[in-house]
């Protein structure tokens, strides 16, 4: 009888207690799927117009991503200065990654950073598998100058105005107006002399580009000012050589007003490739192979010598000159110009 007692007992207790190797195999799984948040500032109170940072980290399991989907929305008074995703950082089994806010605002009084959504999205899922919200924030904002100062100066008393006339003042107030005029006048005159000495666009254009050659270091390193460079050169030497605002149109404007340039096909598909390559490096993190910058300043320096303006003096100079090469006569009396073509 005590022996089936003892039996009876051990099968309820048993029965009653889980196994242990299964309820920390599931106390793992839990913790393993639960994400961490963690949200601060750097100063609590600050002064109006200054900036604080304000930092919201995540740990999570690795593997899945984070998104915080309104955030940006979501900060009341304060303005987003910058933000800063942070790079994710994993740390065995799971991942911890900041995001960083620098914020400021201009208006006084005490103000609350809203709890912010954080949603968890494990590998394969396109919906959030865990929503989690950041604790609020107090933020306290004071005026810089103390309480009693005015925002407005009160308005002065009316001046007194003297019984004498001020002869003095007016006869100042000449010389300075016709000092003003003179210098005026000599500026215009040397502005006028400094339009006439310009050179030439081709001149302009191949100066520039031996300029941009002798530039190892951004040749090499840095293709993406060197695009916009090289770029402006182009559309600076189409603006000062066929008359065309090149320099503050878009890339699309620019092409359609090509055909309009009077340019043979080959020279239109070269400015549609050069606009094609230069615009990849310059808006979409593109690069340019190896000698690619020396080749493009060649092929521009190319460019201009068969399209630059050429001033004929002479019946005799231009039958010469057109029977070398075909290009489209410009008469403009009392000299001719054309444009040259190879």
């Amino acid at each position: 009888m005590r022996l089936c007692f003892f039996i009876f007992f051990y099968l309820a207790l048993s029965l009653c207690l889980p196994q242990s190797g299964q309820t920390t195999s599931d106390a793992k799984s839990r913790e393993n799927e639960a994400i961490e948040l963690f949200s601060k500032v750097d100063k609590a109170e600050i002064n109006i117009g200054d900036r604080f940072h304000y930092f919201i980290t995540v740990s999570y399991p690795s593997g899945g991503r984070i998104e915080l989907p309104s955030v940006l929305g979501n900060l009341g008074q304060f303005e987003v200065k910058d933000y800063q995703p942070g790079s994710p950082q994993k740390k065995d089994s799971r991942t911890e990654q900041t995001f960083s806010f620098e914020l400021s605002t201009f208006t006084i009084g005490d103000y609350l950073i809203a709890p912010q959504i954080v949603n968890y999205y494990s590998p394969h899922d396109s919906l959030p598998k865990i929503q989690s919200y950041t604790e609020p924030i107090q933020i306290h904002v004071r005026r810089s100058s103390p309480e009693d100062t005015k925002d407005i100066a009160d308005i002065a008393e009316l001046a007194s105005i003297p019984n004498k006339f001020p002869w003095i003042w007016i006869v100042l107030t000449g010389v300075i107006l016709l000092a003003g005029f003179l210098i005026w006048l000599l500026l215009s005159r040397k502005k006028k002399e400094e339009v006439k000495a310009l050179a030439s666009p081709h001149d302009e254009v191949l100066e520039a580009l031996q300029k941009l050659a002798n530039n190892g270091e951004m040749l090499q390193n840095d293709h993406r000012s060197f695009c916009f460079a090289l770029s402006e050169i182009l559309r600076r030497y189409i603006t000062r050589r066929f008359g065309v605002d090149a320099l503050e149109s878009t890339t699309e404007e620019f092409l359609l007003k090509i055909p309009s340039l009077g340019l043979e096909q080959d020279k239109n598909l070269w400015l549609l490739h050069f606009c094609q390559e230069t615009d990849t490096v310059k808006f979409a993190a593109g690069h340019l192979e190896v000698g690619r910058t020396n080749s493009l300043i060649e092929e521009m320096k190319y460019f201009v010598l068969q399209t630059k303006e050429i001033k004929i003096t002479s019946d005799a100079t231009k039958s010469n000159i057109s029977s070398e090469n075909s290009g489209p006569v410009i008469n403009d009396s009392p000299t001719e110009t054309r444009k040259g073509s190879a």
